[in-house]
């Protein structure tokens, strides 16, 4: 079995912010989104064991509050500086070069982010009112059954995870 996390990073400060936007920060509710959903990564027995984190900064920081709380060793996080602003086709094949099958999280940005998660796990010939969004810190969780052609054919959206609902809970 193959499993891939996405991650969009969580809430950054507004976009009013007077730095670039790869540096923009994450806000306090953005702070509560990332540990929300890094505890509910926590709970999970198929749990990632690596990470492959665009380093913008509101990324590089759900990155590490994510790895935080799952304790993994720094060498299982790798920073990629060209998930930024990447398209969906790029993220495939960053994904595809991974050179393991454990359990992988994606942090990332949309509009790609969203895009690959629709490629990933919905047919073509799907309405599009399926798909579900990636609003900030949303989680989704795909699962392959084989790991032979994982990443080649439709997986399975096994979760989609809004921090809204785990910050409620």
């Amino acid at each position: 079995m193959r499993i891939v996390y996405l991650l969009r990073h969580a809430q950054a400060e507004s976009a009013g912010f007077s730095g670039a936007d790869k540096q923009r920060p994450l806000s306090q509710h953005g702070i509560l989104e990332a540990k929300a959903v890094a505890q509910w990564l926590c709970e999970q027995e198929d749990a990632p064991t690596r990470i492959l984190a665009s380093s913008a900064k509101r990324a590089w920081h759900t990155t590490q509050l994510v790895n935080e709380a799952l304790g993994l060793p720094l060498d299982h996080v790798t920073w990629e500086a060209s998930i930024y602003d990447a398209s969906a086709g790029h993220l495939l094949e960053l994904l595809r070069q991974q050179q393991h099958n454990e359990p992988l999280l994606l942090v990332g940005h949309n509009p790609g982010l969203e895009m690959l998660l629709r490629s990933l796990t919905q047919a073509p010939d799907q309405p599009f009112h399926l798909f579900l969004g990636m609003g900030t810190a949303n989680l989704a969780k795909i699962v392959w059954p084989n790991t032979e052609n994982a990443l080649q054919v439709i997986g399975h959206l096994a979760e989609h995870i809004q921090p809204s609902s785990l910050l409620t809970s």
